[in-house]
């Protein structure tokens, strides 16, 4: 009997920890530097990736991107601070692999 106990709760603890459940993947339709080089008005500028991160939740992967936007005025360079942006992966990887 005792055997029959350990062996159904090795099963269940197999089975559980075999769960098959996969993150959903968060997705955007326009990546965040794209959009960035869209807003900004002068031709003297440049984007610098400061920071990525991946987020999980339970249910879902997110990938991040912190931007710093360099910018030529009068000058002067000033620098700008962007907030965490959800990229989509595939753009994710390809930044990481540079």
């Amino acid at each position: 009997m005792i055997n029959k106990i350990i062996c159904a709760t090795v099963i269940s603890l197999l089975l559980f920890s075999c769960d098959n459940t996969e993150k959903e993947v968060k997705t955007i339709t326009v990546e965040p530097s794209q959009a960035i080089l869209k807003n900004i008005p002068s031709n003297d500028f440049s984007l610098v990736l400061d920071d990525m991160t991946i987020e999980e939740t339970e249910n879902q992967i997110i990938h991040k991107h912190k931007y710093k936007v360099l910018e030529l005025k009068k000058d002067s360079l000033y620098s700008t601070d962007k907030d965490w942006a959800v990229v989509n992966q595939t753009f994710f990887l390809i930044i990481k692999m540079i």
